[in-house]
C-alpha cells in the first residue's frame, strides 16, 4: 500500500515535494517507533504547547 502511494505521488511532478515529505515522515515515524512511541508523543505534546513552529 505504501508502495502504491509512493508510485501515485511520483506520477505527478508537482507532488515531488510531498513524496519527499512522506518519505521523511515514514522514516521519522519508524525511528521513533524503534526508540519508543511514548517519547514521540511527549515531545510532540511539548512542541504543540510551545507553539514554536
Amino acid at each position: 500500500m505504501i508502495g502504491w502511494l509512493f508510485f501515485k505521488l511520483t506520477l505527478s511532478p508537482r507532488a515531488q515535494n510531498e513524496t519527499i515529505l512522506l518519505l521523511f515522515f515514514f522514516s521519522f515515524l519508524f525511528l521513533f517507533q524503534s526508540r519508543g512511541f511514548q517519547f514521540f508523543i511527549t515531545s510532540y505534546g511539548r512542541c504543540k504547547d510551545d507553539h514554536s513552529f
